[in-house]
């Protein structure tokens, strides 16, 4: 089984901490829309420059009133946002939010050959709209009102089967 955490010193950022959502948890949901309190309180016991984190799928680079800088490094392999493609960060002496091309439609054509399940291939060649500000029209007019569970819900994209959802969300499903 994987650690929770990576630990690096990063030129330039100073001590990175890497984790899938939180260094003491693997579900916490928090997008950019989060309040700074709310993220200050999940990263209270970092002790780290910056939390390189992925669990939402979509970029973001924060800096909390803490000093502390969390990072949304985006996906690879399930981005959830457009266009399509690989969607990473290059961290020193910065943090770059980045986004590379590939041939996605061969790629999916090989996964196809390899059994990987449709609705993921789907995603991969039209990803669910990620714009914070669309996700938040959808379900709501007031962003003050929005909950990080309304904007999870955006973000994976409400056409998505329940029961796929839960699988990924529950790490039934490879990331």
């Amino acid at each position: 089984s994987w650690p929770l955490t990576a630990e690096v010193d990063v030129d330039g950022l100073g001590r990175a901490v890497f984790c899938h959502s939180t260094p003491a948890a693997d579900d916490p949901i928090y997008t950019r829309l989060t309040p700074d309190e709310d993220l200050t309180e999940l990263f209270a016991d970092v002790e780290a420059d910056v939390v390189v984190v992925g669990h939402t799928h979509v970029q973001f680079d924060r800096r909390l009133a803490s000093g502390l800088r969390v990072v949304n490094a985006g996906s690879v392999g399930i981005p959830f946002e457009r266009p399509p493609g690989a969607y990473w960060a290059l961290l020193g002496p910065d943090v770059e939010l980045r986004r590379t091309d590939y041939d996605v439609e061969a790629a999916v054509a090989a996964m196809r050959k390899q059994g990987a399940p449709e609705g993921y291939l789907a995603e991969l060649l039209e990803p669910p709209e990620i714009e914070h500000r669309d996700a938040v029209r959808d379900v709501t007019d007031d962003p003050e009102v929005v909950r990080d569970e309304d904007v999870r819900h955006a973000l994976l994209g409400l056409e998505l089967d329940e029961e796929v959802e839960d699988r990924r969300l529950h790490g039934d499903v490879e990331r």
